[in-house]
This record gives structure tokens, C-alpha cells and sequence, in this order.
């Protein structure tokens, strides 16, 4: 379509032709437009195919409003960073990881299966926090599958280590028995 059927004034998208203004490097003429939004831009000929539709204005509301309907609640991407965190050291052990985030969730908002505490490691990251308990594998041989894994807090991870579950609470009943004795 040749230059002449252009007008001034004829509109394409939110972009008004007010003049043409020269030619540009590689021989496309170039155009001041009025954008809807109240700003004026220099554009090619671009304007005429539709590829161009306005100063740069729709590209930055479009964003804007993507970036607000993707947003995840509070908390969610430090829940997002615990699972991801778990499934990677998983892998990079060499064990199974079988959890989906849905029971992953539901376990790690448990209380602590070998002492009773309520969920109290914290994930802070720029969009909240996440409280939870980690996981303890029954078995430290192997990975984390269904009935390998229950909800345990950070003390008794760390004290359970690679023990057995009999051997570790064998140890619990040796320690609560020894406190039980002493006298200050």
C-alpha cells in the first residue's frame, strides 16, 4: 500500500498520525503520532501493519496487569522455595523424591512427630514468610516417599541424624531418664 493512502489523522490502534517527520535509516518513512494515552512518538511505517499499535503505553498496562493476576499469596513463592529446595537436595543425594506439593504442604504444616512442636522454621523471602517442620526420612537410606516420611522439627532431625527410629527414641528414653535423675 503505497504512502499516499496514509492521512493524517486516520488512526491504528491507540496511535493518531499527526505528520510525517522524515525518513529513517533504512528508507521507511517516519510518522509523529499522537498515542492515546497523551503522549506523541516517532514511528515507521510499522504503524500501518498493525505490528505497532501504541507508544509503548498498552506494552507497560499490559504488563502491569499480568504481573498482578500472576501474583501468588503471601507466602506462596517461600512455600514455592522450601519444595524446590527439598526436591534439588533430593536429587542431588541421589534419593527419591515421590512428594507432590499438595501433600508436601500438609506435611510440613504438621507438628513434630517425635516431640509435638508446632511448625517453627521460618522461610522469609520479599513476598512473606513460610513457617513449617521439616521432614525426617524413617529410614535415612532412603528417599522421601510415602511411608518414609513423617513431619519433624529441626532438634529432633539433627539428634535423630541416621539412628532408626527405635535407636533414636531408645536415645530419647535414655536422655529423659537421665534428666529425670539429676538434681540442680
Amino acid at each position: 500500500m503505497g504512502l499516499s493512502k496514509y492521512k493524517i489523522g486516520q488512526q491504528f490502534g491507540r496511535l493518531t498520525i499527526i505528520k510525517r517527520v522524515g525518513t529513517g535509516q533504512f528508507g521507511s518513512a517516519l510518522w509523529k503520532c499522537a498515542c492515546e494515552c497523551g503522549n506523541s512518538c516517532i514511528v515507521t511505517s510499522q504503524v500501518f501493519t498493525g505490528k505497532l499499535t501504541s507508544c509503548g503505553c498498552w506494552h507497560k498496562e499490559h504488563c502491569s496487569r499480568i504481573g498482578k493476576s500472576n501474583q501468588l499469596p503471601y507466602g506462596e513463592s517461600e512455600f514455592n522455595a522450601i519444595y524446590s529446595n527439598y526436591k534439588r537436595q533430593a536429587k542431588n543425594r541421589g534419593l527419591r523424591f515421590d512428594l507432590n506439593k499438595k501433600r508436601f504442604r500438609k506435611l510440613i504444616s504438621k507438628n513434630c512427630v517425635y516431640c509435638g512442636s508446632t511448625p517453627n522454621n521460618t522461610h522469609k523471602g520479599v513476598k512473606g514468610q513460610y513457617i513449617y517442620n521439616g521432614i525426617d526420612r524413617i529410614d535415612s537410606t532412603k528417599g522421601y516417599t510415602e511411608y518414609n516420611i513423617v513431619p519433624c522439627c529441626g532438634y529432633c532431625n539433627k539428634a535423630k541424624g541416621k539412628k532408626t527410629v527405635e535407636d533414636f527414641i531408645q536415645w530419647l528414653d535414655q536422655l529423659v531418664e537421665y534428666r529425670n535423675k539429676m538434681t540442680y
